[in-house]
C-alpha cells in the first residue's frame, strides 16, 4: 500500500508563510535553514543568512548581550519560548521581529532549534505611537481628569484623592475616607499582587498596569503610578500616586493584535483555497463527463447531480476564502456603478422577494470605478442577502448611488433587527456568524472585495432601526469601454476547430482536454508558457482559440 507524498506541500506551506522559517544549531546558533522569505525583509541573501555568527552578528547592539543569553538559558531550560528583538537589515534599517522558538530534545537536551522569525514592525510602531500620544495626552489633559491620591501607611489612611476617582471607578472619594481598604479590596484579584509589589517599590517601580472592578461591576484597565514620601529619617510615611483610565487604549492594542491574527488567517485560507479550487474544478470537469453518459431516468442520476450541488457549493467557499485573503485574480474594468446596480434589480427583487420592497436611488453624477465586476455583484449581493435575513417580517431595501468628493459612494440600507454594539465588533472577522447556518463569509467576504479593489467600507447601525453600509470606490475619469462581439463561424464543426489549452495544473488540463475533446475539439496541450509558444509557432494547421490560465509559472496568460 502506497502513501501520498506531503513533502512537496509541505515545502509549499513553508515558502508561503509570511514569515522566516528557520532552523538552527542550539549551540552556535548558526542557521542551517531558511525559508526565501528571508531574503525579502533584511536584504540578505539565503547563503549570507547560513552563513557563521549571521545571527548574532546583525542584532541590534542593544538587544545582543540579553537576547543571545536569554536564548541559551531558555534553549536548556524549556523546549519552546518567545522573544521580540531588533536586527539590522543591508540598508541599516531596524527591523522588529517576534521570535518563536522550538528545540528538538534527545535525552533531555536540544539536538536542534526550530522556529518561525514574523517581522512586527509595524506592530511596534503602532504600540510606540500609542506610547507617544498618551504621554502627549497626559501632557495636555486636565489633571483632574486622572485621580490624584495620597495614603499614609501608619495607620493606613486615605488622606487624599481627588473627585476624577468617581468617573474612573465609580466609587466617590467619601467611599475611600471611609474604608481605606477599598483600592486593594477593588483590584482584579489576578491583578492584586501588582498592585502590593508597586507599593512596596514605589521608589524604585514602574506604572503598573491594573484591572480595576468598578462598583456597577464592570472591569475597566488602570495605569498607577506610585511615588514614596519620605520623612527626615528615611522612611516612607505615605505613597502618593495618579490612577489613570486606559481602557480605550488596552482596547485598541487588542484590536490590533486581533487585525493581524486575522490577516494571518486570511494569507493561510487563501493559500489553500487556491489549491482545493483546482481539485474543485476537476471534480466538476470529471462529473460533466459523467453527467453527459448517464440518462436522466437511471437512478444513479440523483447522485452525480447531488455531487455537482454539493462541488458547486464548496466552489462558492473558496471563492469567498479568496476574496477575504485579497487572493482571487481580479480582472478590473471600466464600470458605470449606476449600470451594475439596474443590472442586478431583477435578480435582487426576486432574492428579496415580495414582503422586502427594493428601492434604487442612483445619481447621474455618480460616475466611472474601476474594479472587478463579478466582484462589485457579490458586493451587493452579500449585503442584500444580509439585509433580507434581518428584515424576516418584511421592511425596505434601499440601493443609493452617489458622488463623494474623488470617490463613487454604493449605500445599501435596510429597515431591519439593526447590529448589537458586541455583534458590530466581529461582523467582518471570518466565520463570525449569528445565523444557524451561516458560514460567515459574507460580510468578511465583502470586506475583503472592497479592500482589494481599493475601497473603504463603514456601518452605521441602530437596534431595531435598522442598517447601512456605505462603500466608497474610487472614481476614475475613464469611459466605460464598448464591447465587440466577435464574429463567430457557426458553420464550421467543431472536429475542424483546434484549441490551444494551457494549464500547469496536471489535472485541471487534463480533463479540460478532455471536456474540448468531448464536444468534437481537436486540443494541443501545453504546461507553460514557453511550451504553448513552441506549439504555435510549430503547429501544422490553424489554432482557433487560446484557452489559457491566468496565473502561469513563467508568464501570465494576458501576456501569452
Amino acid at each position: 500500500m502506497s502513501f501520498p507524498d506531503y513533502r512537496a506541500d509541505y515545502e509549499f506551506l513553508v515558502q508561503s508563510i509570511q514569515g522566516i522559517v528557520w532552523e538552527a544549531d542550539p549551540g552556535t546558533f548558526r542557521f542551517t535553514f531558511v525559508s526565501d522569505y528571508a531574503a525579502l525583509i533584511l536584504g540578505y541573501s539565503l547563503e549570507e543568512w547560513l552563513s557563521e555568527g549571521f545571527w548574532i552578528r546583525h542584532i541590534h547592539p542593544e538587544d545582543r548581550n540579553w537576547i543571545v543569553d536569554a536564548r541559551r538559558k531558555a534553549t536548556f531550560e524549556d523546549a519552546h519560548h518567545e522573544f521580540d528583538y531588533r536586527m539590522i537589515g543591508a540598508d541599516g534599517r531596524t527591523v522588529w521581529f517576534r521570535d518563536n522558538v522550538f528545540a528538538d530534545l534527545e535525552e533531555g537536551r536540544p539536538v536542534r532549534l526550530r522556529g518561525l522569525l514574523i517581522d512586527i514592525s509595524a506592530q511596534k510602531h503602532m504600540e510606540s505611537q500609542i506610547r507617544q500620544q498618551g504621554e502627549t495626552l497626559r501632557l495636555l489633559a486636565n489633571g483632574a481628569k486622572d485621580a490624584i491620591f495620597r495614603y499614609r501607611n501608619e495607620p493606613l489612611k486615605c488622606e487624599y484623592i481627588s473627585p476624577a476617582v468617581a468617573d474612573i471607578t465609580g466609587y466617590t472619594p467619601e467611599e475611600y475616607y471611609a474604608d481605606p481598604q477599598l483600592p486593594w479590596n477593588i483590584v482584579h484579584p489576578q491583578d492584586q499582587h501588582l498592585l502590593t509589589t508597586s507599593v512596596l517599590m514605589a521608589p524604585l517601580s514602574e506604572p503598573v498596569v491594573l484591572r480595576i472592578i468598578r462598583k456597577e461591576g464592570r472591569v475597566i484597565w488602570t495605569e498607577q503610578r506610585n511615588v514614596a514620601v519620605y520623612d527626615d529619617s528615611g522612611q516612607v510615611v505615605a505613597i502618593e500616586g495618579t490612577i489613570h483610565d486606559i481602557t480605550e487604549r488596552m482596547a485598541l492594542e487588542a484590536r490590533l493584535n486581533q487585525a493581524q491574527k486575522l490577516e494571518a488567517i486570511g494569507r493561510l485560507a487563501g493559500g489553500v483555497a487556491h489549491d482545493f479550487n483546482n481539485m474543485l474544478t476537476v471534480i466538476l470537469g470529471y462529473n460533466g463527463l459523467l453527467s453527459k453518459s448517464v440518462r436522466v431516468e437511471d437512478p444513479a442520476r440523483k447522485h452525480v447531480d447531488g455531487i455537482k450541488r454539493a462541488t458547486d457549493r464548496a466552489a462558492l467557499l473558496t471563492r469567498q476564502l479568496l476574496a477575504l485573503s485579497r487572493r482571487q485574480f481580479l480582472v478590473p474594468s471600466i464600470l458605470d456603478l449606476n449600470t451594475v446596480v439596474e443590472d442586478m434589480t431583477g435578480l435582487l427583487t426576486r432574492l428579496l422577494g415580495e414582503h422586502i420592497e427594493l428601492v434604487t436611488r442612483l445619481s447621474p453624477e455618480t460616475g466611472h470605478i474601476k474594479a472587478d465586476l463579478s466582484q462589485i455583484e457579490q458586493v451587493i449581493l452579500n449585503l442584500a442577502i444580509n439585509a433580507r435575513d434581518a428584515m424576516f417580517s418584511g421592511g425596505k431595501l434601499t440601493i443609493e448611488t452617489s458622488r463623494a468628493g474623488p470617490y463613487a459612494s454604493l449605500m445599501v440600507r435596510d429597515t431591519g433587527t439593526g447590529i448589537d454594539a458586541e455583534t458590530l465588533e466581529h461582523i467582518f472577522e471570518p466565520s463570525f456568524t449569528t445565523k444557524a447556518e451561516g458560514t460567515g463569509l459574507g460580510l468578511s467576504t465583502v470586506n475583503g472585495i472592497v479592500t482589494q479593489s481599493g475601497g473603504e467600507i463603514s456601518v452605521e447601525t441602530e437596534v431595531g432601526s435598522g442598517t447601512t453600509f456605505r462603500i466608497l470606490f474610487p472614481r476614475t475619469n475613464a469611459t466605460v469601454a464598448r464591447i465587440e462581439t466577435p464574429k463567430l463561424e457557426p458553420d464550421r464543426p467543431p472536429s475542424h476547430q483546434t484549441v490551444l489549452l494551457v494549464e500547469d495544473d496536471d489535472q485541471v488540463r487534463t480533463v479540460t482536454a478532455q471536456v474540448l475533446e468531448t464536444e468534437g475539439y481537436q486540443v494541443l496541450e501545453a504546461k507553460t508558457g514557453a511550451e504553448a509558444l513552441q506549439i504555435y509557432q510549430t503547429a501544422s494547421g490553424p489554432i482557433d482559440l487560446l484557452l489559457t490560465d491566468l496565473v502561469l509559472a513563467d508568464m501570465d496568460g494576458v501576456k501569452l
